[in-house]
């Protein structure tokens, strides 16, 4: 037989000490203790709205929102957006969580459901946003470097408040924005009141140093339950307010007119009237007031004066209101540096002061003194392929307004025409103390763009009240080389002596052209001496030895100049016939007669030697 066991009968299969509390965010926090003899179950967390229900009509009144494994013990119910409250009243709800056997059973798992000790509730439920705060009051201080806003108090327990701020147009495209759409910045958050009671609430927002522009700024809030409200209105009963953030000083565009109105540029003031006209970047709170001054003791203003408004340009938006203010220079004031003092105060309560010191009270022209280049009075000159320096300063008590220079080149016409350059601005200037006052001009010219001769260089400093002073200096260029003798000729110089007188010169017989002459003469009487001496050896030359001598030693005068009446070509080249004879004699004198030179024998091309002839035995009677 069968046996059924019964395991769920008499058991309590429910967690115990359920506990549901609202945390805020739409959150409900549920905690419970696990139930006691089972390993492994699964917990299912419920809720139902308005009344409990019971295990009968559970399904149908509940709703499932999740479940967790044993030992977690706590789950966080998170109400979604769809879930509203209509009247705007906090929610009662009711909180189940039951437990879910694992092991197995006739139908499987187990869920109990009979809500014996499984229940916490009810649950007072706040997810309805605040209404929107009203700002009363929001204005630029610049003088703190705040934005000062006011709005009323809600009343709510322990809400809170923010701050945002939008640099742009929030309500472009609909007069409804938001605090969470791009552009909105927070600027204070969680500005906490407490149990504050008050009407109204004021909070300080700081803004940047030199800040000048218009931002939308709003106010936003939450409830102790962070239940918010983002929502934005334009208009100005609701929640945000155009505030032109202000911490910047007025400033002024100021310009200087003489008495004829015309706009006065230099910095140097002469005696005359003047006129002080502003152009101020805001409207102002009150009238400017002025003082103009000098280090030289000109106090036109005696500790100051009111300005006079001469436009107002409220319909121009370009344009700032104008202001003006008359004083005279008299001849008798010192050179001196003039202030021009003016103190404004804008309507966020901005004071700026601006001092203008960029005139001077000018009694004086300028000195100016050359270094460069050296004068010819001092014996100096500049050679081709040197470099000239121009090197010159200027000084005045106010500023100089220019350097300038020219050349004259020929001066004094020495050497030519004279003429005149331009004046030019001088280049390479050096600022030495920064304010213009003194400065040094330094610059470089080749020698070779002048003509050998005396030139002059003038320069001038001109002030910026037109007073001016010049200088000049006269130098020297030449063009030097050197002759044949050694000496050094230059140009310029030559140019200048006077035509030298005709030198009449009567050279001595040892001067060295005659030496060369009784040299040659020398040469020449040698020569005809050695010619003598050469016929006279000729003329004295020996006796035939025999007679009837063969006709070649007819002459020996003949051989000995060299030359002969009749040529006979075969034999000097040693062909034909004649070549055949001379070989035979040749053989004949070699085999009778032994050699013997003979030194007069220049017609034959052969090796020059006398030639023997057969002594005929006769005798010479």
């Amino acid at each position: 037989d069968s046996i059924e066991e019964d395991a769920f009968s008499n058991w309590q299969k429910e967690p115990t000490n359920v506990q549901a509390e609202f945390i805020g965010d739409r959150t409900i926090r549920v905690t419970w203790n696990d139930q006691l003899g089972i390993e492994g179950e699964r917990y299912h967390i419920y809720s139902s709205n308005g009344v409990p229900t019971n295990s009968q009509q559970f399904a149908t009144q509940t709703t499932y929102h999740g479940f967790v494994n044993d030992n977690t013990e706590t789950y966080d119910i998170v109400i979604g957006p769809e879930v509203v409250s209509e009247t705007g009243a906090v929610l009662n709800w009711y909180i189940y969580v039951t437990s879910e056997a694992q092991y197995v059973h006739i139908n499987g798992s187990y869920e109990y459901t009979g809500l014996d000790q499984n229940e916490a509730g009810p649950i007072e439920i706040d997810i309805t946003a605040p209404t929107r705060p009203q700002i009363i009051t929001a204005e630029s201080r610049g003088d703190l470097g705040i934005v000062a806003m006011e709005w009323g108090n809600l009343q709510e327990t322990f809400e809170t408040y923010q701050i945002w701020r939008h640099n742009g147009d929030p309500f472009e495209d609909s007069s409804i924005s938001s605090g969470d759409e791009e552009g909105w910045e927070l600027v204070l958050d969680d500005i906490n009141v407490g149990l504050q009671n008050s009407a109204t609430i004021i909070r300080n927002v700081p803004i940047a140093n030199d800040s000048e522009q218009d931002a939308w700024y709003a106010i936003t809030v939450c409830d102790q339950f962070n239940n918010c409200n983002q929502e934005i209105l334009e208009g100005l009963t609701s929640n945000s307010r155009i505030i032109r953030e202000d911490s910047r000083a007025p400033t002024v565009d100021m310009q200087l007119v003489d008495e004829e109105g015309n706009l006065y540029t230099s910095p140097s003031l002469v005696p005359g009237l003047y006129t002080v006209t502003i152009e101020v970047s805001e409207y102002l709170k009150t009238t400017p007031s002025i003082e103009v001054y000098s280090s030289g003791g000109y106090d036109e203003t005696d500790g100051g004066e009111l300005m006079t408004q001469t436009a107002d340009n409220e319909l121009d938006p370009n344009k700032g209101p104008e202001y003006a203010y008359e004083f005279r220079i008299s001849n008798s004031e010192q050179a001196s540096d003039l202030s021009i003092v003016m103190t404004l105060l804008d309507r966020a309560d901005n004071q700026g002061t601006i001092t203008n010191t960029s005139f001077k009270i000018d009694a004086q022209t300028p000195t100016i003194s050359v270094y460069a280049p050296s004068p010819s009075s001092d014996g100096s000159k500049y050679l081709y392929g040197n470099k000239i320096n121009l090197m010159f300063a200027a000084e005045d008590d106010v500023q100089i307004a220019d350097l300038q220079y020219r050349f004259t080149f020929n001066y004094g016409g020495l050497t030519g025409s004279t003429s005149t350059s331009p004046w030019a601005n001088a280049e390479g200037i050096t600022d030495v103390n920064g304010d213009g006052s003194s400065l040094v001009s330094d610059m470089e010219f080749s020698a070779g763009t002048f003509d050998a001769g005396q030139h002059a260089i003038t320069v001038r400093a001109l002030d910026t009240a037109g007073n001016q002073r010049t200088a000049q200096v006269v130098f020297v260029v030449d063009f030097c080389r050197n002759n044949l003798q050694g000496e050094t000729v230059c140009a310029f110089e030559e140019e200048l002596k006077p035509e030298p007188e005709p030198e009449i010169i009567t050279p001595s017989m040892s001067e060295p052209p005659y030496v060369l002459v009784w040299i040659a003469v020398g040469v020449n009487v040698i020569i005809f001496i050695v010619a003598l001496l050469i016929v006279q050896v000729s003329l004295s030359g020996p006796k035939r030895r025999k007679k009837g001598d063969d006709d070649e030693d007819d002459d020996w005068m003949s051989e000995f100049i060299g030359t002969t009446q009749d040529v006979d070509m075969d034999d000097i080249t040693g062909t034909g016939s004649a070549a055949a004879v001379k070989k035979e004699e040749e053989k004949k004198s070699e085999s009778n007669e032994p050699d013997e030179d003979d030194p007069f024998a220049v017609n034959v091309v052969q090796r020059k030697t006398r030639r023997k002839k057969k002594i005929e035995e006769e005798d010479d009677d």
